[in-house]
């Protein structure tokens, strides 16, 4: 690589970096970087492996693979960093600017020009939904930036096909798999870029035998870890399938309180296709998502006769992968996604689109080509043809489809919360319908005693968090629940409870709750039944209690 080259990839970096602490510190600010209830579930698994008072790793808990909460282990000790989501946007931020580097680095690859990564990079640093997600603790940046390390390493070792390299695109694999699901599909296509390149540079039966194994024993030892750890924790290997919180249960009551009887893609390739296609215009803006698609086709087109090569492979699995991924478990039921424009007419999951951008800053360059012969065949005619030499016209041409770019993505910004969809679906889904959550949070800040609390923690993450509270001063569903509910007066001093959440449907035991507690406030908003805190009477006023009972304590149904 030339100075020039070092120096060109070194700056677009660091604007990378600038760009993206610019937008935590804007988040942050705004008051907008913790919004997102996934987020503040991620960080309390985090915090609750140590903040805990039986620390243990199985409070890691299931359906979400560990290496997210792993990270964050150190910063959520942290009071500070915990309730105000920064432990996250550290990660996210640090997985951001590593997604930048190896998107870079796979685009040159591709495309075999240094201008080609520098306007993938440019793309999908400016794209105002990936700068907002990157500056929260949702887990998405972290898997973007493994996806993209591994690609490009599966794309170096088609050059060199060695045993170091077999192992570092392992090694990806391995984290990539325990960050998301769709990771677990890059163990077996690796393994067919791993074979096909080490087939076409005529290995040796057993060279190809040894880099192939290597390659599928590192990246699946990371799946099999994860079915070690939920027999050992959870007494069954797919118990983040089957468990109570598992993925397709959620979809149900998401599903069923959207007032649908089930999920329109669901058994739909159509309807999937439709729904995924719109988030990703959504997140990706029309512009993007309209040149990055062309980009693909011209390089399907360009690699018309390359199709079987390796290389092909790991550039097109960045932009196929995701697609079938997310296409295939919405039609399935095992992945769900609203958009504003089709039923329910909702929004949530859209960032899951935030996967398939890379793809589409990574094919963006494709189009410059073509696109520059048509402008030379028109410039031609006018005798103007010297900014449009090959070199030159390509960076020429990059810099006006980037200004463009960023013309939209201002323009998404200036329309506000519906223009940024990562964003809109964050505070519909973590606040507009959390409040009661955000209520009682206030409350505690102001009211709180030092005693235990019984919460369902699944349902109510937002309340120790915002309230600044240690999670150890909490009685939930991984402490000593199923007591405390039989006998609250006996283990805390404090109920949060809300219909539909776990204190209500067990239930807790209302005969005790109606002599012993008090009702001290009461949260409402429009989109929630109301959540009712519960604080246990002193001494001097149980007697009273007892005679005229508890009337506001009511458990529907119970």
């Amino acid at each position: 690589m030339s100075s020039n080259q070092r120096f060109s990839k070194q700056h677009l970096l660091i604007l990378a970096g600038l760009a993206s602490a610019a937008s935590v510190l804007y988040c942050y600010s705004a008051g907008i970087l913790n919004l997102h209830y996934d987020g503040v579930a991620r960080l309390n698994i985090a915090r609750r492996v140590l903040d805990h008072p039986v620390p243990h790793y199985s409070h890691l808990g299931t359906v979400w693979l560990p290496l997210p909460h792993l990270l964050l282990l150190p910063w959520v000790r942290n009071d500070f960093l915990w309730s105000t989501g920064l432990a996250g946007s550290l990660i996210s931020a640090l997985a951001f600017w590593a997604a930048c580097y190896w998107l870079y680095a796979l685009s040159r690859l591709t495309q075999g020009r240094e201008w080609a990564g520098s306007l993938s990079v440019a793309a999908f640093a400016s794209n105002p939904n990936i700068l907002y997600l990157q500056s929260t603790p949702l887990g998405e940046m972290l898997y973007v930036a493994l996806f993209l390390a591994t690609l490009t390493s599966l794309m170096k070792f088609t050059q060199q096909a060695s045993l170091q390299t077999a192992v570092t695109c392992g090694g990806f694999a391995l984290l990539a798999s325990l960050t998301r699901y769709d990771g677990w599909l890059l163990a077996p296509l690796g393994a067919m870029v791993v074979f096909a390149a080490s087939v076409r540079r005529r290995s040796s039966v057993s060279r190809l035998v040894l880099l192939t194994a290597v390659y599928l024993i590192i990246a699946l030892s990371g799946i099999a870890g994860w079915l070690a750890y939920n027999q050992v924790a959870f007494n069954d290997p797919l118990a983040f399938l089957r468990g109570e919180h598992a993925t397709e249960r959620n979809i149900g009551r998401i599903v069923a309180e959207a007032g649908l009887e089930h999920y329109p893609p669901r058994g739909d390739a159509v309807k999937s296709v439709a729904y995924y296609r719109e988030a990703v215009r959504l997140g990706a803006g029309d512009l993007l998502f309209i040149g990055g698609g062309l980009g693909f086709l011209v390089f399907a087109w360009r690699m018309r006769r390359s199709w079987l090569s390796p290389e092909v492979w790991a550039a097109g699995f960045c932009f196929l992968l995701p697609l079938m991924f997310y296409i295939a478990n919405m039609m399935r039921g095992t992945g769900i996604i609203y958009v504003p424009s089709l039923p329910p007419k909702g929004i949530l999951n859209v960032r899951y689109a935030a996967l398939f951008i890379p793809g589409l800053c990574l094919f963006l360059p494709e189009i410059i080509t073509p696109l520059l012969q048509g402008i030379r065949r028109v410039a031609g005619t006018l005798g103007r043809t010297r900014w449009l030499a090959e070199e030159t016209g390509a960076r020429n041409t990059s810099c006006v489809i980037f200004a463009a770019l960023l013309m939209s993505g201002i323009w998404q910004v200036t329309r506000g919360m519906p223009g940024v969809a990562f964003y809109h679906e964050a505070y519909v889904n973590g606040f507009e319908r959390k409040q009661t959550d955000h209520q009682a949070a206030s409350f505690f800040r102001s009211h709180y005693d030092g005693q235990r609390i019984l919460i369902d923690l699944g349902h109510h993450g937002i309340v120790p968090q915002q309230a600044r509270i240690p999670l150890v001063k909490f009685i939930n569903e991984a402490t000593a629940w199923e007591s405390a509910l039989a006998r609250p007066s006996l283990f805390v001093g404090w109920i949060v409870v809300q219909e539909g959440d776990g204190v209500w449907k067990f239930p807790v035991n209302s005969q005790n709750v109606e002599q012993e507690f008090e009702k001290v406030f009461e949260a409402s908003s429009p989109f929630e039944r109301p959540l009712r805190v519960y604080r246990k009477l002193a001494r001097g006023d149980l007697r009273h209690s007892r005679e005229r009972g508890n009337p506001d304590f009511r458990l529907g149904g119970h």
